[in-house]
């Protein structure tokens, strides 16, 4: 993490080649600022207070995280510096709420908004949450978390490297705007969206970020099913169907969730605070056999296993006895449907109530119910900015971070920006370029990835390109280093997935990445989220 150049430089030297693309970057946001600020405003002031539409909101505190390089200890816990300082936080449920100071700390604030992007890429708000018009169902449009302009520094000395985050801009000090706030003409935007929802389909059949809808990952769950899953190739077809300036979520999202998340929790083992729903994955026979029935009876010891709110398919197994979700089979009696209750059937047995409204269904103790990534909005009724539903702790239940729910865990998010080749990530920097393979419009970010899988031990970083944060080495563990897990092998034109799903326990989290499978590859467990930052002039 951070502007690490590689080996060979020292930390002096690595600060120094941090500072100078700092400097440009100050240079070139202050000669971009726009004009009408400046005549309202003046230079100085439109500078200093960038955001003038938020003078409220804008503290110009600086909040930190310091970590220990993996050279100098293993361990995932930061120490906390500048304003955060004595500031703790924790995760809450639907509930509990958590204390946490950094939700009464501009920096950390952010507003859930309703809207859209014009065919020319420019975001368009329709409602504010608090305003009567605003809907998390899709009747007013999308739901996006916004945020107001953030900026970031990495300091590097011989033994850690620390996370610097602000919120009013300092030119000359080393600070750079994170990605999703640079327009593609390397303009400094006022706010940033990031989708709030995993992707879901909308009543129009088209690609979402809405409350209350399965999440898409595979044919037998997309509305229209016109893809056989989603990949990086068929997200790239599925969400354009909406307008080629949407995407898929991309990697300067990420990068910023990251940080935010280091600072505020001051750790780089996400799953210590939330654990995201990972462990939800299990597949069952019925004990009793039903004709007509809106109900599976499963073992007591079973029930636990399908808790009340999460998503099952009810099916059979191939002629070969593969039960693979993926199957049409093991979808073909009940279709991802949620667990309505759950009732006693009778000493041993309990009758697990499915929302399949007036339809029926019949069960054999031979068929099975088996587990399928929740629908979205299941975080809504949480009782702060971060937390899960019920539990933080157990794995079954999705968890949100700043407003974004299942940032990691459920179904793993695909980068849309970036293509994975021979060990070197290619990113491109326009959603309406983005395409099957590593084309002339994708650029080689500067270092090499980690030829072997395991625990992610360093990541690597490229001052030219700040949010592809990819690992370089591994060899830690579910509490070492980054406690994620990284998933590569050689080939060319691989997609990147992020986060993990609820097929993969420990091994998920904040800092997973998998880069083993074709941009063809779809999978019961790859889903997407919609993107409004699919073009920007981080790079330019």
């Amino acid at each position: 993490m951070g502007y690490d150049m590689g080996k060979g430089l020292s930390p002096e030297e690595t600060n120094a080649v941090v500072a100078a693309a700092a400097e440009a970057a100050a240079e070139a946001v202050e000669e971009s600022l726009d004009e009408s600020v400046q005549s309202v405003l003046g230079a100085a002031d439109a500078i200093e207070r960038l955001s003038y539409d938020r003078p409220i909101t804008a503290s110009g505190k600086i909040y930190g995280v310091k970590f220990p390089l993996a050279s100098y200890s293993s361990a995932p816990a930061g120490e906390r510096t500048e304003a955060a300082v004595g500031l703790t936080a924790a995760a809450s449920t639907d509930e509990t709420a958590a204390a946490n100071d950094f939700d009464l700390e501009p920096c950390f604030m952010f507003t859930r908004v309703n809207g859209h992007l014009t065919s020319d890429g420019e975001f368009v708000e329709t409602a504010i949450e608090g305003d009567p018009a605003f809907s998390v169902d899709g009747s007013n449009g999308d739901v996006y978390v916004r945020w107001s302009t953030r900026f970031f520094k990495y300091i590097i000395t011989d033994t850690h490297e620390e996370i610097q985050i602000t919120d009013i801009y300092r030119p000359n000090e080393g600070w750079c705007p994170y990605g999703i706030f640079v327009a593609p003409d390397g303009r400094l935007k006022r706010y940033a969206y990031i989708a709030a929802y995993e992707m879901g389909y909308n009543s129009d059949s088209l690609a979402a970020s809405i409350s209350g809808v399965p999440t898409a990952h595979n044919t037998y769950t997309n509305r229209n099913a016109t893809t056989a899953g989603l990949s990086h190739n068929t997200q790239l077809t599925e969400i354009r169907k909406k307008g080629n300036q949407y995407c898929g979520m991309t990697t300067k999202e990420v990068a910023f969730l990251q940080d935010m998340f280091c600072v505020e929790f001051a750790t780089r083992n996400s799953q210590s605070i939330m654990q995201g729903c990972v462990n939800l994955n299990f597949q069952i026979h019925p004990t009793v056999a039903e004709t007509g029935a809106t109900r599976v009876i499963v073992s007591n010891s079973n029930a636990s296993k399908f808790p009340v709110g999460c998503t099952v398919s009810v099916g059979t197994a191939s002629s070969s006895g593969s039960t693979d979700r993926n199957l049409a089979s093991m979808n073909s009696i009940v279709n991802r449907k949620r667990v309505l209750s759950q009732e006693a059937y009778d000493d041993s047995n309990t009758a697990i109530y499915l929302d399949v409204g007036d339809d029926t269904f019949d069960t054999t103790t031979e068929c099975y119910i088996s587990t399928m990534p929740w629908y979205t909005g299941m975080t809504d009724g949480v009782k702060g900015t971060s937390g899960s539903y019920k539990s933080n702790t157990n794995g079954y239940y999705p968890m949100k971070y700043r407003g974004v729910e299942s940032l990691y865990g459920n179904v793993y998010t695909i980068m849309s920006d970036v293509i994975i080749s021979n060990y070197k990530a290619y990113i491109c920097y326009d959603c309406t370029k983005f395409t099957t393979n590593v084309s002339s419009d994708y650029i080689e970010v500067g270092y090499s990835l980690s030829s072997s899988g395991g625990y992610v031990k360093e990541m690597g970083s490229d001052a030219a390109h700040p949010s592809v944060r990819l690992p370089i080495t591994v060899g830690g563990s579910t509490s070492t280093y980054y406690c994620d897990y990284y998933y590569i092998s050689g080939g060319t034109n691989h997609e990147l997935l992020f986060g993990g799903s609820l097929y993969f326990g420990g091994s998920a989290g904040l800092f997973l990445w998998y880069g083993s499978s074709a941009v063809s590859f779809a999978y019961w467990y790859v889903g997407s989220r919609l993107s409004a930052s699919g073009r920007s002039g981080e790079a330019a």
